[in-house]
């Protein structure tokens, strides 16, 4: 990481819905588009050809580098950060492109935008993840596509007509993406299942967590706590999942999902994440050396690492992200490696039992939308090289920083 503290600021994403829900029309670009132009304070997409050219924007925050992840691949693109990049309008000669860590893609995102800031100028990324459940596209068995590629190119019949003269009947297949790795053969889920027996995790945690995620969902729904978080899609406005029917007797009720057979299994489809469609974004900056506001009042990543378990295919993507001391606060006792951010698995466990015992720091609501709420917050006093025009611009879907944000949560 450079020198310069790095802050999290602003996040804004769209509602979050089942598979096959009220977005299933929308893909990953079409999620990402509405959510980066919020952000960036351009106006919704108008029905004319988007500008060409820097000189024919409208006026925006501009930053200095996009970094955008998706991990389900697309035949149409490769760089699903520079395709989104264009179709929201935004300025060409903004450096932009994607990443892919399966469930921690957008955290990687903000960490690679973090540590490329601070270097030729770079002072303001915005970065985020997407990913479209319901919009899978169905390939070719490779040797079919091979022969059809083969066919394409063909300059005669005759080289037309070789190019299916071994193909085998077992050829002719479709190919559907699961989720599933592909070493093992394993979905996340039953991944999943193997880390709560070897961490002995019992199925009565997972459910009062997935029963506490509910209500406080369902409390921050009520109070208005997300409005100003998500960006309205395909006129929908809040998340698809809370639940107000839910209770721990349903839950118990519940079979196991992914391992049937042991008579052992916790992880039901009350207790485990669901699959979705949904976007969101967040800024990253470098900080500024005595500024008149302090780390301590929002999110700074003061050091990261990407780390590999080899106890588990499925904690491969893992990501340790180390907090600061805030003055007067003892040291943590250990650091321990993590596992991924299983929820509501993972967070069942006290974080002393997942070996990362933690002083508690005061967090901005907003960077919890991207960064998992792992930004720490320290002693140093920084400023985003963007925070003044952020906050000029106001609160809302302008994708700005509010005055709570400047002033300290409320």
């Amino acid at each position: 990481m450079n020198g310069n503290d790095i802050q999290l600021a602003a996040g804004l994403r769209t509602p979050f819905a089942r598979v096959d829900g009220p977005l299933a029309g929308l893909g990953a670009v079409e999620l990402s588009v509405p959510v980066m132009r919020a952000m960036t304070g351009l106006e919704p997409i108008p029905a004319t050809p988007l500008p060409r050219a820097r000189g024919g924007m409208r006026e925006g925050i501009r930053p200095d580098l996009l970094v955008w992840g998706t991990v389900i691949p697309n035949l149409g693109y490769s760089n699903i950060a520079r395709e989104v990049q264009i179709d929201a309008g935004l300025d060409r000669t903004v450096p932009a492109f994607s990443t892919v860590l399966a469930c921690s893609t957008s955290m990687v995102a903000a960490l690679e935008a973090a540590s490329m800031l601070g270097h030729g100028g770079r002072e303001l990324a915005l970065v985020g993840g997407v990913e479209s459940m319901s919009r899978v596209q169905i390939g070719l068995s490779q040797n079919l596509s091979d022969r059809l590629r083969r066919f394409s190119q063909a300059r005669s019949i005759a080289q037309r007509l070789a190019s299916f003269k071994d193909l085998r009947a077992r050829d002719i297949r479709l190919h559907i993406l699961e989720v599933k790795n592909r070493a093992t053969g394993k979905s996340m889920g039953e991944h999943c299942e193997e880390m709560a027996k070897a961490w002995s995790i019992a199925r009565d945690p997972q459910d009062k967590l997935a029963l506490a995620s509910h209500e406080k969902a369902l409390a921050g729904q009520k109070a208005g706590f997300f409005d100003d978080l998500i960006v309205p899609v395909a006129g929908m406005s809040r998340d698809g999942f809370p639940r107000a029917d839910t209770s721990l007797e349903r839950l118990a009720k519940l079979q196991p999902a992914f391992d049937r057979a042991s008579g052992k299994g916790t992880l039901t489809a009350g207790n485990s994440s669901p699959l979705t469609d949904g976007a969101a974004g967040l800024w990253v900056a470098t900080g500024v050396r005595d500024s008149a506001h302090a780390c301590a009042q929002r999110p700074c990543l003061r050091r990261h690492r990407v780390v590999g378990d080899p106890r588990g295919v499925h904690r491969a993507g893992a990501v340790q992200r180390r907090r600061a001391r805030k003055p007067g606060l003892p040291a943590p006792e250990r650091r321990g490696g993590r596992g991924p951010r299983q929820v509501p698995l993972g967070a069942a466990q006290s974080p002393r039992r997942l070996g990362r015992a933690r002083p508690p720091v005061r967090r901005d609501r907003r960077a919890d939308t991207l960064a998992g709420g792992e930004g720490a917050c320290g002693d140093a006093q920084r400023e985003p090289r963007g925070g003044e025009h952020l906050r000029r611009r106001g609160t809302g879907h302008g994708g700005t920083a509010p005055d709570r944000m400047i002033s300290g949560r409320k």
